[in-house]
């Protein structure tokens, strides 16, 4: 984040410091720790889910059928 807004702050005008600037860098700042946040969501735990969801499921079958 800070990258982004030290970017941001570089790009300055005549005027001074735009407002779009500001928002840009925090905007950016925020898609790359979602990014960060549903890739571990994505590739680690919702693999394990995908395994509980399985093994419930046959934990579930084999109740029905009076096996356990």
């Amino acid at each position: 984040m800070v990258i982004y807004l030290v970017f941001a702050l570089q790009q300055k005008s005549s005027k001074g410091l735009k407002t779009w600037d500001i928002n840009h860098a925090l905007f950016a700042a925020d898609w790359a720790c979602n990014d960060r946040m549903y890739r571990y969501i994505l590739g680690r735990l919702l693999p394990h889910l995908f395994t509980l969801t399985i093994i419930g499921g046959l934990f579930s079958v084999a109740l029905s059928l009076r096996l356990l």
